[in-house]
């Protein structure tokens, strides 16, 4: 398992993440702090209905990469 640590920067705490992780620069991602203490980042997927047409079924590829898990998120 890899580790990395936590660091302050200014008001900040920064947690460097591996690249092989592909985390594109300037993506963004919902904070999730679970009572157990665990942290999980939650990728903000772009708007679905900003290029639906009236009446049409819009699925961006982005959200088909995102599954469903048996977590529920307070």
């Amino acid at each position: 398992m890899m580790t990395t640590k936590a660091e302050k920067q200014g008001n900040a705490m920064i947690i460097t993440l591996p690249e092989f992780l592909e985390v594109k620069d300037g993506e963004e991602f919902f904070i999730v702090k679970k009572e157990n203490g665990i942290i999980v980042l939650v990728p903000k997927l772009e708007d679905p209905f900003e290029y639906a047409e009236n009446g049409k079924l819009y699925i961006s590829n982005e959200s088909m990469d995102h599954f469903p898990v048996a977590h529920k998120f307070d």
